[in-house]
């Protein structure tokens, strides 16, 4: 880390009435001097649908996001994320050769859900591409629904929602991170009033929208 380097942290806050303490840490281990990585460890907000609509009263509302791997890698790491209607989540790749895998499938639990640390990286080919496939409860039997009557978009706020699978992957340290994925598929559909859905993999090759 040269002179002059910043940390910058992305924290959320949603205000309860009452003060509160920022915990939040860094820790830092220096490697040796001379000391070249054969990988570095990049994290990526992964396949994301900021084209989300959620329908009034749907309590299994699917939304699927797609991503498309630039140049090799390795997937090492993945954390899902939504928000107060989320339900279920999976991460599928699908590989250049057609074939496809998941690789992440749960429910989703907002008050504790964090990530998950593979045990064997997966090896990710120029191409691979990353879908994401969540379900949202938007209905009355979801105790923790703020408004089951609304058409929910993408926000920051708890009471929207967001889609995605945030991502931890290997690359070549000499390569630039503007290169390493493309958004496809589903991701690049304009917003309409639901989805989009699975429906959209159906369609040509990712970039085609």
């Amino acid at each position: 880390m040269p002179k002059g380097s910043d940390v910058i942290f992305n924290l959320h806050y949603t205000a309860y009435g009452e003060e509160g303490d920022d915990q939040s840490k860094i820790g830092l281990v220096f490697a040796a001097r001379g000391w070249s990585p054969k990988w570095r460890y990049f994290v990526h907000n992964g396949p994301l649908a900021n084209n989300l609509a959620i329908p009034p009263h749907d309590a299994n509302a699917e939304v699927v996001g797609e991503l498309t791997t630039q140049v090799p890698m390795k997937l090492a790491y993945m954390q899902p994320h939504m928000h107060l209607r989320g339900k279920d989540f999976e991460m599928r790749l699908i590989f250049p050769s057609g074939d496809t895998k998941t690789v992440l499938k749960g429910k989703w639990n907002f008050d504790w859900h964090l990530g998950y640390d593979l045990d064997a990286p997966i090896d990710l080919p120029i191409g691979t591409r990353l879908v994401s496939i969540c379900h949202f409860d938007n209905s009355v039997a979801n105790k923790n629904n703020p408004d089951p009557s609304r058409l929910v978009f993408w926000g920051d706020q708890n009471w929207d929602e967001m889609q995605n699978i945030f991502i931890g992957v290997l690359v070549d340290p000499k390569l630039d991170q503007r290169t390493f994925f493309k958004a496809s598929g589903p991701s690049l559909l304009k917003r309409g009033t639901s989805g989009p859905t699975l429906s959209a993999l159906t369609l040509s090759a990712p970039g085609s929208f």
